[in-house]
């Protein structure tokens, strides 16, 4: 079937994927939520959903590739009178989106699913704090002097202000935290100059003017030799 249709022209059909039963499903679900009006003056913990399926949550997220489960974990260190506004990812389709997922959103008292045309930048100004199973927003928040907590295992995971979740936890832990900036550039820094050269995917060769890849494959080799052997340790695990 596969076959058949790459055979087709793009504009034969562009919106054949949509009429699947499970997408057209996932959108009777998800629509209900597009007309929820914001209450700005909430206390609020945001969190956007990661786009799935992708290396963020399937590898790196553990047992929270199931994001509704991280909700529900997050739920419980955090206050009634604090609410979650949950913000589905624009280019999610039904992959794990079922609709037991939103079932098991809406079983939660705290959460308000925001509609997914939501500014993420407004949501996560008004914010008490962020969260995320590994996704950019936990860096993003960091850099407006926003806390974070995270569930996964995500690269920025040492730097002052992110709080990689526990039940032990405290939601006025985290929201009384105050980032120093100052200390955020040099833990960057330091992180930055223990990143091993080279580079593992094709992508990011056009960003660069030269591009010599039996070095790069030598850089890398290298590298991953010298972890297996301990003689360097991962850049973070």
């Amino acid at each position: 079937m596969r076959s058949i249709k790459q055979r087709f022209p793009s504009w034969r059909d562009p919106f054949s994927h949509y009429f699947l039963r499970r997408n057209l499903n996932y959108f009777l679900d998800i629509i209900r939520f597009e007309r929820q009006e914001i209450d700005w003056s909430q206390h609020y913990v945001y969190f956007p959903l990661q786009l799935q399926p992708e290396a963020s949550t399937s590898a790196l997220g553990g047992m929270y590739v199931d994001q509704a489960l991280a909700i529900e974990h997050l739920s419980k260190i955090l206050p009634e009178s604090c609410k979650i506004y949950v913000k589905e990812n624009p280019k999610q389709q039904s992959f794990m989106r079922h609709a037991l997922f939103f079932h098991r959103l809406c079983r939660i008292k705290q959460v308000v699913i925001v509609p997914s045309y939501t500014d993420t930048n407004q949501l996560l100004n008004h914010a008490v704090f962020t969260a995320t199973v590994s996704g950019t927003v936990g860096w993003e928040s960091i850099c407006k002097g926003k806390n974070v907590v995270t569930f996964g295992s995500v690269w920025y995971n040492s730097f002052p202000g992110v709080f990689p979740f526990s039940f032990k936890l405290s939601f006025d832990q985290i929201r009384h935290n105050v980032i120093d900036h100052d200390a955020l550039e040099r833990t960057v820094w330091r992180f930055i100059t223990y990143i091993p050269k080279g580079i593992i995917d094709l992508a990011y060769v056009e960003q660069l003017q030269t591009f010599d890849s039996k070095e790069n494959l030598r850089l890398i080799s290298t590298y991953i030799v010298d972890v297996v052997l301990k003689r360097k340790d991962l850049v973070f695990s």
